[in-house]
């Protein structure tokens, strides 16, 4: 088995010769890469990527192949020389491969020959040629060899004659160009002879100029001199009064500072004025007329008292109308008037009783904006509406109060919404636990007012009631000072919604 194996792996003599043929053919190919028919020493050094061989010992292949000396090899000398070069003899496959090349080699053989004899016949005369010119020459030279050798003698006499003409004409040209040469050397020469006098000359006008001009330089700065020595006096006188007008501007701007402070808090003043500008419910008229007396009598400013029913939408117009007579301009709205009804259940709630409170506590909120608004954008203005603390917490027993303030909310930030670009804001206020006549009424009721009174007190944070007066403080700076303020519920409860206790 061992046997039979490696007699399949190993090659026949035949197929020996074949491969080395082949391969032959192939090195002689990438060494004529011109497809000339033939190699040279030269050619032969494109082998030494395929053969591991030195330059020096493929010129010595090269020597041993070539057995006729002539310093080239055809591809038949190749063939048979690289048989022998790898052990192997020519063999009758090898020689009828040979005999079938033979005629091809000749013919080989003669281009070969005719080359070599141009190309020397071409150095002899000194001609030089290259493209379709050589080609052609080459062509007609050849077909004279074959066919009038007596004409060739003469063409290449008239070769000779057409090359020593041409080489002539380049002599000429090369003399012609020198003479340009030297002609444009004497040339710039005289050009940068010319360029160094002008040079010369600009210098010395230039420094004429500038002696002449440092001479009325320094008249100029003589005169200057004394200029500004007498404007200098001047600036003194100008700056010792310019001292004396600012110590009285300065005193004079202290004046207006402390007479614009005055003016904002008599401005303030005035704006709070519109603020109380009647709508209460059912505020009684003497205490109505008590109050704007007692407001004229702290003045500055102007107070007026009128009689509204905000249930009344008549009577809600009346007051605008008497406002804008007597003031000119709103510039502020300020819708407080309200009511709580008795804590009870829903059941206890007749749907009455719910559109009478609504019309109360928000729609009269409503009527008071929509009649006030058009004076409202003309001074761009703002209103403050008086909601509550239960619309965000809710409370016991007060459904229907707790919805009329959750509306009052809710209406004030829409209403900021499509104000604005009017210039008019729109907010409201929630207080919480107020110290009012409302919560006083309401103890008087319970079986221990003394502990209810300090029951609410322990609601809030800070332990006590909110006063009337911080609630007018808020109203002040939401109408007078936040400008940037609109469409917000302004919180008053002291804390009462934080950190509460059981809920049943």
């Amino acid at each position: 088995m061992s046997s039979a194996l490696e007699g399949e792996s190993e090659p026949s003599t035949e197929e020996m010769e074949r491969m080395m043929i082949q391969k032959a053919h192939e090195l002689f190919e990438l060494c004529d890469k011109e497809e000339k028919g033939f190699i040279t020493k030269r050619d032969m050094q494109r082998l030494q990527t395929e053969l591991p061989l030195s330059p020096d010992q493929l010129e010595a292949v090269f020597d041993s192949l070539d057995d006729d000396g002539n310093g080239f090899l055809t591809l038949q000398e190749f063939t048979d020389g690289f048989g022998g070069f790898l052990g192997l003899k020519n063999t009758p496959d090898m020689n009828e491969t040979a005999e079938s090349n033979e005629v091809f080699e000749a013919e080989d053989s003669d281009n070969l020959e005719e080359e070599l004899m141009f190309n020397e016949v071409m150095s002899n005369i000194g001609y030089q040629f290259a493209g379709s010119d050589g080609v052609t020459i080459k062509a007609l030279w050849s077909r004279l060899r074959k066919e009038d050798p007596d004409m060739l003698s003469h063409f290449e006499e008239f070769v000779t004659k057409v090359s020593t003409d041409i080489r002539k004409s380049q002599m000429d040209c090369d003399q012609l160009e020198s003479v340009l040469k030297s002609k444009s050397t004497a040339h710039d020469e005289e050009v940068r002879k010319l360029y160094e006098e002008m040079e010369y000359q600009i210098k010395t006008e230039k420094e004429q100029i500038l002696l002449e001009e440092k001479a009325k330089e320094r008249q100029l700065r003589e005169t200057m001199e004394k200029e500004l020595s007498e404007k200098d006096r001047i600036l003194q006188d100008l700056l010792q009064k310019h001292q004396e007008m600012e110590n009285k501007l300065k005193k004079i701007n202290m004046i207006e500072a402390e007479t614009k402070q005055e003016n904002e808090k008599l401005m303030k003043v005035s704006r709070l004025q519109a603020v109380f500008y009647g709508n209460m419910a059912t505020f009684p008229v003497a205490g109505g007329k008590e109050l704007e007396t007692e407001v004229n009598g702290a003045g500055p400013g102007k107070a007026v008292f009128i009689q509204c029913d905000v249930r009344k939408e008549d009577e809600i117009k009346n007051v605008i109308e008497r406002t804008v007579e007597d003031f000119e301009k709103i510039d502020c709205l300020v819708n407080n008037a309200g009511t709580h009804p008795p804590h009870m259940t829903i059941d206890n709630f007749s749907s009455d009783d719910f559109r009478d409170l609504l019309n109360t506590n928000l729609i009269s909120y409503f009527c008071f904006a929509k009649y006030a608004m058009p004076y409202l954008r003309q001074t761009k203005g703002n209103i403050i509406n008086c909601a509550s603390l239960g619309a965000q917490i809710g409370q016991w027993g007060a459904v229907t109060y707790v919805a009329s303030k959750g509306g009052i909310v809710a209406m004030t930030k829409a209403l900021a919404i499509d104000e604005a670009k009017h210039g008019v804001r729109v907010n409201s206020i929630s207080p919480g636990n107020i110290w009012t006549t409302l919560w006083e009424r309401g103890v008087q009721d319970i079986a221990d007012p003394e502990a209810a009174i300090e029951a609410g007190k322990n609601c809030q944070l800070m332990g006590k009631f909110g006063t009337t007066a911080e609630v007018a403080q808020a109203f002040l700076y939401l109408a007078a000072e936040a400008s940037f303020c609109t469409g917000i519920d302004l919180v008053l409860s002291g804390g009462l919604e934080l950190n509460l206790g059981n809920k049943n």
